[in-house]
């Protein structure tokens, strides 16, 4: 007798946190979107800043956190939290990069609710921080409420 259908509820993409990835190197950026997406976020995924504003655009979705690389082609990981904050001046920033964090974090504008981590990082170190950087805005949301 054939087993029985089960049957699983997913959790629609508009109530999953959604993550915008922004890393040059492709391989990484799969690995990472792979890694997001099995902890249960909804991650779009872009090449450098200017695609990731275009993807923005195209969803009509602004995101809950930003994770982005520094160093970027077209538009940088700087420029583009700069130009999100404008929309959006709560939204989490996580830097990732290879370079040393404090030549990047001296922007005044991103400092509040901005984030570093080295590059190479194992993926539970980024897990958690970005299961960190959820929560201290949701209890910010609480406090202001």
């Amino acid at each position: 007798m054939p087993a029985s259908p089960t049957t699983t509820t997913a959790v629609p993409d508009t109530l999953r946190p959604l993550i915008l990835l922004a890393e040059d190197e492709a391989a990484l950026r799969r690995l990472l979107a792979r890694l997001l997406a099995l902890n249960g976020f909804d991650v779009m995924e872009a090449g450098d800043g200017a695609e990731a504003l275009q993807l923005i655009a195209a969803r009509k979705r602004f995101p809950d956190l930003l994770i982005t690389d520094v160093v970027m082609p077209r538009m940088g990981g700087l420029e583009l939290a700069v130009e999100l904050r404008l929309t959006c001046p709560l939204l989490p920033v996580l830097f990732i990069s290879g370079y040393a964090d404090s030549v990047f974090l001296g922007s005044e504008e991103l400092r509040n609710g901005t984030f570093f981590l080295s590059k190479p990082f194992p993926p539970d170190t980024l897990i958690n921080q970005v299961r960190q950087m959820f929560a201290a805005a949701n209890n910010s949301r609480g406090a202001a409420s």
